[in-house]
């Protein structure tokens, strides 16, 4: 398909996934217009998580601009904004085992990526002025599950 997720994004086990994992079981989602904002996982760093990157240019609905981001919306028929910080946690927990495997990805100094994450972080959260924040990741900070608290 001329302009489609194989073409544009040039990994095809990759764009397979994204066709069979996310198009073909949202189409009544698209038809309406749904955003989808996207935070990376465990998984998603196992295998290409640049392609999903890219796949913004593929699919409108598909929001994942950097593997943190923030944007702010305002409540319908309200003044009152929420902003919404979407946040990489494999990144910020230094989690880094699966990116360090890759050749393309093992020159990174990930002490340093982390850091760099914190501080947009904290940064980000400081600056606000949205009378609601909404903190997204992959990662729980406490949890129950024999994975324990993040």
């Amino acid at each position: 398909e001329e302009g489609g997720v194989e073409e544009t994004c040039g990994r095809t086990h990759g764009a397979r996934r994204l066709k069979e994992g996310f198009e073909d079981i949202y189409p009544p989602l698209f038809k309406k217009g749904t955003p989808f904002y996207v935070v990376a996982g465990n998984h998603d760093h196992m295998g290409d998580v640049s392609l999903q990157l890219a796949y913004a240019a593929v699919n409108m609905d598909w929001h994942f601009p950097h593997l943190s981001y923030t944007f702010t919306r305002t409540v319908p028929s309200t003044s009152t904004t929420v902003q919404f910080v979407m946040i990489d946690t494999n990144i910020l927990i230094g989690d880094w085992q699966y990116m360090k495997m890759k050749p393309t990805m093992a020159h990174i100094d990930y002490t340093s990526l982390t850091e760099q994450h914190w501080e947009w972080l904290e940064g980000t959260l400081s600056r606000s002025t949205a009378d609601w924040i909404v903190v997204a990741g992959h990662y729980p900070v406490w949890s129950a599950s024999t994975h324990g608290n993040s």
